[in-house]
């Protein structure tokens, strides 16, 4: 995990002389790609079907490897003219676009705080399945008795190199979790304990724009890996071969991911949850250890990765200012540490909804850092050096592509989450509301009535996605423009 750990916040932590090989650059980015967000895999494939949820995988793969290669040729060009090594994003914000930096790092860190929320659920669902009735009936007091104490520990984290001696074990983690929904799935396959398949979604069609932009949302969070690249080509003994590996770990997450999706899939069919491993659980005889195998791992994956969050949040704030709270874990410092997940855990309370956290996050805030960042920085890292594509209008196909993408996700990912969030929220409450009341019974049209104002809510909270995508959309169109105009198009953009 060390090397993991360097490459998620771009520091150099702990030293290697010799340089990072190939192999060990490729390790590297699959074992941060391949985490916790698996469990969600196989419930794409029951919504939008057999042959869309792969494409909506290997679509997203390939954006954000161009993406990757973009970061490449941007952190290139900018030591080429600086004459000073590039290691982290926001270096190579500082040199191409500074005015984005500020941008940058809040959405980074925003991303960083949404997944915390999100990584702490799948806690509390990995917990729960050893106990299901026990745990459902006490999840507030798991998350805040249980939960809340490890995730404070977790931030308390001062040094990355405290995380080395765990990088075999998360290796480990990663496998059993992959594994049994793997075995677990065919498993059941081969004992006709599956529903149904589908080819096509089984979603509405009205509601696939929707649900593939939230996959597509889901899959960019497990692809989010675009701000190592600086650190991971630093840390190669051969930086040049980093277009290398990021080619060779992409097309390996395409087959793992798909295999994960399909086999999980596979097992459940129609009847697949959102998270297969609280599935297995449930299931009971054989299959509840293959749950409890699942649950540890992912538990395992969880705490090995949150720690990276907290470090690379709080080196954002302590580097803000000279203050008593701005110095590494004195009493004002731990203090704020303590409140941040506290507040971080409140907000989880209110929302736990793993899939439509991740969604909502990696929609907006992951996506600028993973697809549309990488364009605009290797945009301006052009524009700075001088230097003309060798295939000017293959480079801008490219250019249009990863931005509509982008733009994509960012609306119906967004609208997607927010609309399966909202419906969740009035579901739960009109549930919760009938539970009040035990000679009642489910009141659909207190239902559908409470649906309705969250979609308005929805709708409200769209508008503005919308307007950001139509700027975004004008921005495309201008660099376009761009090569025959340069001039024009940078002030245009600048201004």
């Amino acid at each position: 995990m060390a090397s993991v750990a360097q490459a998620a916040t771009g520091l150099d932590c702990v030293e290697r002389p010799q340089g990072l090989s190939f192999n060990d650059a490729v390790l590297t980015m699959i074992i941060n790609c391949v985490g916790a967000g698996v469990v969600l895999f196989p419930k794409i494939m029951t919504d939008v079907g057999m042959i869309i949820a792969p494409l909506l995988c290997i679509i997203c793969a390939l954006v954000c490897l161009e993406c990757g290669v973009m970061i490449t040729s941007a952190s290139e060009m900018a030591e080429k003219y600086l004459g000073t090594p590039i290691r982290t994003y926001e270096e190579l914000a500082d040199f191409a676009a500074p005015k984005w930096k500020p941008v940058l790092m809040v959405t980074k860190n925003v991303a960083f705080l949404g997944f915390v929320v999100a990584y702490m659920q799948l806690i509390i669902d990995s917990i729960s399945t050893f106990s299901p009735e026990f745990f459902t009936e006490w999840a507030t007091a798991l998350r805040f008795a249980v939960v809340l104490p490890i995730f404070c520990f977790c931030a308390m984290i001062k040094d990355l190199t405290q995380l080395a001696s765990f990088g075999t074990v998360g290796i480990i983690a990663v496998m059993i979790e992959c594994g049994c929904i793997m075995g677990g799935g065919l498993t059941l396959m081969f004992q006709g304990k599956n529903g149904s398949y589908d080819v096509g979604p089984a979603v509405d069609i009205g509601e696939l724009p929707g649900a593939s932009g939230k996959y597509l949302a889901i899959f960019l969070f497990c692809f989010a890996i675009l701000g190592t690249v600086p650190t991971v080509r630093g840390q190669l003994e051969n930086p040049s071969e980093m277009h290398g590996v990021l080619s060779n770990s992409f097309i390996k997450l395409i087959f793992i991911n798909c295999a994960v999706m399909l086999c999980g899939y596979l097992g459940f069919g129609d009847k697949a949850g959102d998270n297969v491993i609280v599935d297995f659980a449930a299931l009971g005889g054989w299959f509840l250890y293959v749950g409890w195998a699942g649950s540890v791992a992912v538990i395992i994956n969880v705490l090995l990765s949150t720690p990276l969050y907290f470090f690379c949040v709080m080196s954002v704030i302590e580097d803000a200012g000279s203050g008593p709270i701005f110095t590494q874990l004195s009493v004002p410092n731990i203090i704020f540490r303590l409140a941040m997940v506290t507040v971080l855990c409140l907000i989880g309370d209110q929302l736990p909804y793993v899939g439509e956290v991740i969604g909502i996050v990696s929609s907006v805030f992951a996506c600028f850092l993973n697809i549309l960042f990488p364009a605009i920085c290797h945009f301006f890292a052009r524009r700075k050096v001088d230097t003309k594509a060798a295939h000017p209008l293959f480079r801008q196909i490219k250019y249009v592509v990863s931005i509509l993408v982008g733009i994509l996700v960012l609306i119906f990912g967004f609208m997607g989450s927010l609309n399966t969030l909202m419906f969740k929220l009035a579901e739960d409450g009109a549930k919760q509301e009938c539970e009040q009341n035990a000679d009642a019974e489910f009141d659909s049209d207190k239902f559908a009535e409470l649906f309705k104002l969250s979609q308005d809510v929805a709708a409200a909270c769209t508008t503005s996605i919308v307007n950001a995508a139509t700027d975004a959309t004008t921005t495309t169109t201008t660099i376009i423009a761009a090569t025959n105009a340069a001039k024009a198009t940078v002030a245009a953009i600048v201004g």
